[in-house]
């Protein structure tokens, strides 16, 4: 599914496989929704963590 992303995603790649804004993937990063790290003012998303946000949704 994933296979052509890195380890690590930035969020605009978390944005275009989730196929949302930017606004939205920053407040999840925010609310930890999605759960992140801030390597100086840049946002990094394992993309474990991803993957793990993306099954808890599924029905």
């Amino acid at each position: 599914m994933l296979e052509n992303y890195e380890t690590i995603l930035i969020p605009e790649e978390c944005a275009e496989i989730l196929r949302i804004g930017m606004c939205e993937i920053y407040k999840m990063l925010n609310n930890n929704t999605i759960i992140g790290y801030k390597v100086g003012k840049t946002w990094r998303i394992p993309k474990a963590n991803l993957i793990a946000y993306i099954v808890s949704k599924q029905v």
